[in-house]
């Protein structure tokens, strides 16, 4: 990553279990869903993202969206292999983080921190600088 910025949208996973995953109630508008086994039947494909519109509890049904902008209806019962993240949790100028999730793109490996280098005002976006290696302090 080196000395460079990067604007960032940071995740924080919200652990559920496999029982508050199986249920619509346990979402939020807002959440990111990571799908790590695709399903053709919804439409979503492994390693995709998706946030969360809408949730109906009584019928147990997520609408989601694509980062690619397709919408999907399911039944969180019936898929497997997800993870359920909070976005854009509160952060200081000068914090360190550690990314939790390999992103091959910007070069990010599982375990490595950055530090937050400013923080955008209107969008609330961290911007990250310093990068260090995942067994450095």
């Amino acid at each position: 990553m080196g000395n460079e910025n990067y604007a960032a949208t940071i995740l924080v996973s919200l652990d559920l279990t496999k029982q508050q995953r199986a249920h619509a109630a346990s979402y939020q508008p807002g959440d990111v869903i990571r799908y790590s086994r695709g399903s053709p039947a919804p439409g979503l494909e492994a390693g995709e993202y998706a946030v969360v519109q809408s949730t109906e509890a009584d019928t147990s049904h997520l609408r989601v969206t694509t980062g690619g902008g397709r919408t999907a209806d399911y039944d969180p019962r019936r898929l497997k292999g997800v993870r359920v993240f909070a976005r854009n949790p509160a952060f200081a100028h000068g914090e360190r983080i550690q990314f939790r999730l390999r992103h091959r793109q910007l070069g990010i490996a599982n375990g490595q921190f950055a530090t937050i280098s400013a923080l955008d005002t209107t969008s609330g976006r961290p911007r990250l600088g310093s990068a260090l290696s995942g067994n450095q302090r």
